[in-house]
């Protein structure tokens, strides 16, 4: 804390009750007003919110609920601001029935199935219209943070420890693409197009490996420009462009060069787990694991709401289909109307 803050703090603390409380009202309704410029509401909220835990800790009994209902104003506020439901989760589906000791670490949507990773060593391709079910056997376990993913009739488990792994309808497969010596942390990956990308947070690399006849051709970069850093929490997802996403940001990338594309997102604190969207989708969807939401933006990056739930907070992983969201946890796949 700096001097300037420290006597901010010092002079919020010398005002009346009725003053603190009277900024905190005309806050309150300046915020209301940010419709068209969403971060300064919020930081006005933010703002108000700190005051009020300042009263907190000195204001008497008596004042302790009207406190309370302020703080309650300041959350329905920033609701409104942020365009945000809280929604109950339905359960969709429990892979239970199917298998004992059945589990879901990752899920991933292609056309209209996920494939869910169990890394005891299996794939469950649930069919997400009809929910219906297909078990693909691995040849043996994987790591925790083994990744799963899907391309027309096949679908694809990426062990960072081994490499990838390519399984037909049958669940006949093999390792496609062995590991390298040259990945560091592999941190997000997909199938486009019938090629296959890797996000390496460590090397702050967006690895493609092009499909060819006999698998996969050599290892090269996505990008042909000049491309914002990642990091060991970066996150991708591909339509027709590339979003990119670290904890604060996503860009935009079209043929690996850079669009005039950054969205932060509006609430306080946010913090981005995962960036989500598929070639069939007009939107993109972030998840904040930390704050329990889903917020949703255009392909262009405008703001267009956000879902909350407990849930968001104690899924595994979370994907988007046909206007829902879908949330894996344990043995469970739960869905929420977007």
């Amino acid at each position: 804390m700096n001097k300037f803050q420290t006597k901010g703090i010092r002079s919020g603390q010398s005002q009346s009750y009725d003053d603190q409380k009277q900024k905190v009202e005309s806050s309150l309704e300046q915020a209301s007003l940010k419709t068209d410029s969403i971060a300064e509401g919020v930081q006005l909220l933010s703002n108000a919110r700190a005051t009020v835990t300042l009263m907190k800790k000195s204001a008497s009994a008596d004042k302790q609920q009207e406190l309370a209902s302020l703080e309650k104003k300041i959350t329905d506020t920033e609701s409104t601001l942020l365009k945000r439901t809280y929604k109950e989760p339905q359960e969709y589906y429990d892979f239970a029935v199917e298998e004992k000791n059945a589990r879901g670490t990752k899920i991933s949507v292609f056309d209209d199935k996920a494939a869910i990773l169990n890394p005891a060593g299996k794939v469950y391709i649930l069919a997400l219209e009809k929910k219906s079910i297909t078990t693909v056997s691995l040849p043996k376990k994987v790591v925790e943070d083994s990744f799963v993913g899907g391309y027309e009739a096949n679908s694809y488990v990426l062990d960072p420890q081994s490499g990838m792994m390519r399984f037909d309808n049958l669940g006949k497969g093999a390792v496609v693409i062995p590991k390298e010596t040259q990945w560091g942390s592999i941190t997000s990956f997909s199938v486009y197009n019938g090629n296959v990308y890797m996000l390496d947070g460590t090397n702050n690399a967006l690895y493609k490996y092009p499909v060819a006849a006999a698998g996969y051709g050599d290892r090269t970069s996505y990008f042909k420009g000049s491309f914002a850093d990642m990091d060991a929490g970066s996150t991708f997802a591909i339509d027709v462009s590339v979003y990119i996403a670290t904890k604060a940001m996503v860009t935009k990338y079209t043929a690996g060069l850079a669009d005039d594309f950054k969205f932060s997102l509006p609430g306080e604190n946010g913090e981005i787990t995962k960036v989500i969207t598929h070639p069939d989708q007009t939107n993109i969807y972030l998840w904040d694991k930390k704050n329990g939401t889903l917020s949703i933006a255009s392909r262009d990056g405008v703001y267009q709401g956000q879902v909350a739930s407990s849930l968001f907070s104690q899924a595994t992983d979370v994907e988007v289909y046909n206007n829902k969201a879908f949330l894996l946890k344990d043995a469970k796949l739960y869905s929420i109307d977007l």
